[in-house]
């Protein structure tokens, strides 16, 4: 039977270098270069877009 305590407990699993996963130590700072990926993309998109007839008419 599920229950809460099931839902709560942390899952452990072994990663690619052999370290567990809550052995790892500090994380990247994935976040940081997906928004500032996300932010260039979307300038280059709007610069496109500003010469061409977009939507067309």
């Amino acid at each position: 039977m599920y229950g809460m305590a099931d839902a709560s407990r942390k899952a452990r699993f072994k990663l690619a270098s052999g370290k567990l996963n809550d052995q790892a130590g500090p994380k990247p700072d994935t976040t940081g270069k997906v928004k500032k990926t996300l932010a260039a993309n979307s300038a280059h998109v709007a610069r496109l877009l500003t010469g061409a007839s977009y939507p067309p008419a």
